[in-house]
C-alpha cells in the first residue's frame, strides 16, 4: 500500500468467524497520537483494497469481510518492551564509558 498516512503497524491478532466470512483484525501503531490516528484511518480507508488483494491469495469460496480494530493494549506492551531495551542499552553504554 502506498498511502502515506500508514506508517509502522503490527497485526496483533486475527479472529475469524466459524464460517470464515468475517475477520476481525487487531492492529497497533507506533508513533505519535496523530500518526496513530492517521495510520488507522489509512488502514480503514484501504479495507476494500486489502480484501481484494487477500482474495487473490486465498483459495476460498468467499473472501472474508474485514474489520480493523485498534489494539492499544498490545501497543502499550510493545512500547514498554522498547523502553526497557533502550534503558538497558543506556546503562551498558554508561558502564562501558567508565
Amino acid at each position: 500500500m502506498r498511502d502515506p498516512r500508514i506508517g509502522f503497524f503490527t497485526i496483533t491478532s486475527v479472529k475469524l468467524s466459524s464460517d470464515y466470512r468475517n475477520a476481525k483484525i487487531m492492529i497497533s501503531f507506533m508513533g505519535s497520537e496523530e500518526e496513530k490516528k492517521r495510520g488507522f484511518e489509512g488502514i480503514k480507508s484501504a479495507t476494500s483494497y486489502i480484501r481484494h488483494k487477500l482474495s487473490q491469495k486465498l483459495f476460498m469460496k468467499y473472501s472474508p469481510s474485514l474489520s480493523f480494530v485498534y489494539d492499544e493494549m498490545k501497543e502499550l506492551k510493545i512500547e514498554k518492551i522498547l523502553a526497557e531495551i533502550h534503558k538497558e542499552k543506556n546503562e551498558k553504554n554508561k558502564e562501558n564509558s567508565k
